[in-house]
């Protein structure tokens, strides 16, 4: 959990209204209203968690969500499941291109 009441000595807390945020395959980043990720709100402001690529949003404005201003506490939640699987996709890639060979006479895959 990263809190912005003590991050830079608690200048940015309740200080976002607009950014761009992004996660990695298989994680999503979620904001809280209140120090520690606790309080009675949250959102899930990027969800990556069921893509296989990284995700990013841009926000221009909080308003439209009620959120500007507000932000005290982020956290990024990852699903090593996920991830394990993106990596054995990433993996049975490399080694497909692999054992396609080069063209070059002098590859030799054995």
């Amino acid at each position: 959990c990263d809190d912005l009441t003590t991050y830079s000595s608690g200048y940015y807390d309740n200080m976002i209204s607009s950014g761009l945020a992004g996660v990695s395959p298989g994680c999503k980043l979620t904001v809280y209203d209140s120090a520690a990720c606790s309080g009675s709100y949250s959102w899930d402001i990027v969800d990556g968690t069921s893509s296989p690529t990284a995700v990013t949003k841009s926000y221009n404005q909080l308003d439209s969500w009620n959120w500007t201003d507000k932000i005290t506490s982020w956290k990024c939640t990852c699903h090593s499941f996920l991830l394990q699987e993106n990596q054995d996709a990433i993996h049975a890639t490399a080694n497909a291109s692999h054992h396609a060979g080069s063209g070059d006479p002098s590859d030799d895959d054995d």
